[in-house]
């Protein structure tokens, strides 16, 4: 999650409205739709973007980093 920044980019934005698609999240932030789903993918596997009836929404999960990390 933490590896590049447009994973943190992608979450924030499906809090605002108007940003809950792949499409809207890849045009606003000028990245490849490919990119995008891959992260998108990724993060609702994780427990951190939500899909419900194809609108992406922040999930419920937390991130954390260990101190050891």
């Amino acid at each position: 999650f933490y590896t590049d920044w447009h994973y943190a980019a992608i979450s924030l934005l499906t809090s605002i409205e108007g940003y809950d698609t792949i499409d809207s999240i890849a045009s606003y932030l000028n990245l490849s739709r490919a990119k995008v789903a891959s992260a998108v993918e990724f993060m609702i596997r994780a427990g951190l973007i939500v899909e419900e009836q194809g609108k992406l929404s922040m999930g419920s999960k937390s991130t954390h980093i260990d101190s050891k990390s």
